[in-house]
Order: C-alpha cells, then structure tokens, then sequence
C-alpha cells in the first residue's frame, strides 16, 4: 500500500547507497532504488506525504546544509 507522493532523486558523485547514508546524517530518509525494482539503480526514493507544512523550512535547512558540505563541481 502506497500512501504519499514520491521523488526519485539522486546526487553527482554518490551511489544510492552511499547518498542515502549522507543524508541519514542530515536526518533525511529515503530507500535506495535497487530495493524498489526501479530499473535505475543509482538514486533514491523519498516520500513527502508524511511531512507537515510547518516542517518544510526544517527540510529546507537541512538540504541547504547537504548541498553546503557537497558543492557540485562547475555550479
């Protein structure tokens, strides 16, 4: 049963796996895509149905953080 909306996401430089370990220290969860039967297999999947509006700047802050300590290079 699937209650939510998903993103499949992913970020220059890291596996899934690798990704999803990062940003478990950001206190952000997905599940890697090579457990869903996602032809794709390097990336993740997150749901954001279960996250309020008043905790969007929280979510916000802590992808600014990531995005901070990992710069993309030629950005």
């Amino acid at each position: 049963i699937a209650d939510g909306f998903y993103f499949t996401i992913s970020y220059p430089g890291f596996s899934g796996a690798s990704l999803l370990e990062e940003l478990l220290c950001y206190g952000i969860a997905a599940i890697t895509l090579d457990i869903t039967g996602s032809e794709r297999h390097e990336g993740l999947r997150a749901c954001v149905s279960q996250v309020r509006h008043d905790q969007m700047d929280v979510l916000a802050e802590r992808l600014k953080l990531f995005r901070e300590n990992h710069p993309v290079a030629g950005e």
